[in-house]
């Protein structure tokens, strides 16, 4: 059974790229499947990701600031690239928007997922990753997809019940997503994990670059600024004598008294995550392999216009550590310590379970 999967894997992000190595290698563990990633280039991601992001000299500040980034970004490209080229199973041709049609035959089935490929505001409005190209409808499938919010107009709303109106097989990633599926679409839907949790911690271990610090550290690791977070690992750190390492991928935000990094690859990311002594972020995946590591963490929500919150909330909630979040806490010091034995027992019976249902869906049926 061949399966074809489009999502973000060409993102310069860290969460993008990990859950399509993790939902490629979960299928392919199984011997009916043959799986790997359709290497789509979505026009409006492979232009947010660009090097040199323009600029005007009516707006110098922009420009110069864009200019700045030339650097970091090319280091960037190269981190996530290696990561592409050694680790992920990647269809051997490239394909645009008008080049999909030509593959449907290529394929037994076709999963949209996971990531937020609903997301009309990071796809530039692109109806491939609702598989509008595919017209075999028992090809057409979701795996944990998300919308990242449900503050959808109306036009929107018709346009994609007509799309998913006859997938096979339609999961997505929140309790939120499910909802609106079934309140304003009347689909049924079901809330399955993000594939990054799919893989056990000594899976995990075999894609981990350990960081090369001799002291003990706090890791900081933002989407986008927050100055309390900052704040609190800063304190976290000064009151454990420890260092603060902050993984700058996005910004020349500057922290005084951190150690900041920037082009760190995809391994040693998960490396610095798995060793630190604790973790602060607002990052959905830095929270994930947090937990999937067994490192304590504190998190924050992203105040952001649009930001996929709930998420946040589906997760932990259902691992019963709710209260890592730093928002709600007057004291950290006063924050019972995760019992991670919980945890992973709980994480443990979600993965066999999703496991078995996606692989016998896509190895068994016809």
């Amino acid at each position: 059974m061949r399966v074809g999967i489009l999502t973000f894997h060409r993102a310069y992000n860290y969460g993008a790229v990990l859950q399509a190595y993790a939902l490629t290698k979960v299928l392919n563990k199984d011997e009916n499947i043959q799986c790997e990633l359709v290497d789509y280039k979505n026009e409006y991601i492979e232009k947010t990701y660009r090097i040199f992001r323009g600029g005007s000299l009516k707006h110098p500040k922009g420009l110069i600031r864009n200019i700045r980034y030339i650097p970091r970004n090319i280091k960037v490209r190269k981190a996530f690239r290696n990561f592409r080229d050694n680790y992920l199973t990647i269809s051997s041709e490239s394909y645009t928007k008008d080049q999909l049609f030509q593959i449907e035959n290529n394929y037994d089935y076709f999963i949209t997922g996971s990531d937020q490929v609903w997301n009309s505001r990071l796809t530039g409005e692109d109806s491939a990753f609702f598989l509008d190209f595919v017209s075999d409808y028992k090809k057409k499938t979701s795996y944990a997809a998300s919308f990242g919010s449900t503050s959808i107009d109306v036009a929107e709303v018709k346009k994609i019940g007509t799309y998913l109106s006859d997938f096979r097989f339609l999961t997505v990633r929140e309790d939120s997503a499910k909802d609106f599926l079934s309140n304003s679409l009347g689909l049924e839907s079901s809330v399955m994990p993000d594939p990054t949790m799919l893989l056990s911690k000594e899976e995990w271990d075999e894609v981990v670059e350990e960081p090369r610090q001799g002291q003990k550290y706090v890791l900081l690791f933002l989407m986008s600024e927050n100055k309390n977070l900052i704040s609190n690992a800063k304190k976290y750190a000064d009151k454990h004598g420890l260092k603060l390492i902050f993984i700058n991928l996005y910004s020349f935000t500057k922290i005084k008294g951190a150690t900041i990094l920037t082009g760190v690859s995809v391994p040693n990311w998960l490396g610095y995550i798995k060793n630190a002594e604790c973790v602060f972020t607002n990052s959905y995946h830095g929270m994930v392999f947090s937990l999937i590591f067994n490192t304590s963490f504190y998190y924050e929500m992203l105040h952001v216009k649009n930001a996929t919150n709930s998420r946040f909330e589906t997760l932990l909630n259902s691992l019963g550590v709710g209260n890592r979040l730093l928002e709600k806490l007057d004291d950290i010091g006063k924050c019972d310590d995760i019992d991670f034995s919980i945890v992973n027992q709980k994480m443990r019976l979600n993965r066999e379970a999703v496991i078995d249902r996606i692989c016998t869906f896509y190895g068994s049926i016809n």
